[in-house]
């Protein structure tokens, strides 16, 4: 599947969520970040253990 999005919305929607992934973590396998195109959306991700952030982009 191809889609396209523009680069400064998809910058700041991953800059929003990357907060909940912390920069220095002792366990790097459980800070996750996801982007999945569904239908006429796409949608993205960010969790590390038990917080998780999910945003929309049309």
């Amino acid at each position: 599947m191809k889609f396209s999005v523009d680069q400064k919305l998809l910058t700041k929607k991953i800059q929003g969520i990357s907060a909940v992934v912390p920069t220095k973590t002792s366990l790097p396998i459980l800070s996750t970040f996801l982007m999945e195109a569904k239908k006429w959306n796409v949608y993205q991700t960010a969790n590390y253990l038990d917080v998780s952030l999910t945003t929309l982009l049309d």
